[in-house]
């Protein structure tokens, strides 16, 4: 039996958060912005708090990464049970949109609130680098 890992991935809205996990897990990416707002859950429906699983090998041994999609309604009743599982935090933005970073450490700060551990690792991923940045030039981003 494979060891299991809980990731919980948060970040301001529309930063593309079930995208992520979508392409994370089912290896590919929505068509649309349209398809990011759906959400993702198990069943493929929009839930306020889904959870999604792959199996990887780490050092040879099976691992079941669980990814809680939390994404910006973290205030959710039905999230809250998941912080404190959590063995990882992915706190997403966009790289196209300066707000969606700068409110990266008060999502750290209210992860750290809630999870069993002040010692949870965090990591901040920005996303969207494969997408055109309006005004921003040649590579620009913010």
């Amino acid at each position: 039996m494979p060891s299991m890992l809980q990731l919980v991935v948060v970040g301001d809205g529309g930063v593309g958060c079930s995208a992520f996990v979508e392409q994370w897990v089912r290896k590919r990416f929505r068509g649309s912005a349209e398809e990011d707002a759906q959400g993702l859950s198990a069943e493929g429906t929009a839930a306020a708090c889904s959870g999604t699983c792959r199996q990887v090998r780490v050092d040879g041994r099976p691992v079941l990464v669980l990814f809680w999609d939390v994404g910006s309604d973290e205030r959710s009743e039905s999230c809250s049970a998941v912080y404190s599982q959590a063995d990882a935090v992915l706190v997403l933005y966009d790289v196209g949109r300066r707000s969606t970073f700068d409110g990266v450490e008060g999502w750290v700060e209210r992860v750290r609130a809630k999870c069993r551990s002040s010692v949870v690792p965090v990591a901040v991923v920005g996303t969207k680098l494969d997408l055109p940045v309006p005004g921003a030039g040649a590579g620009g981003r913010v």
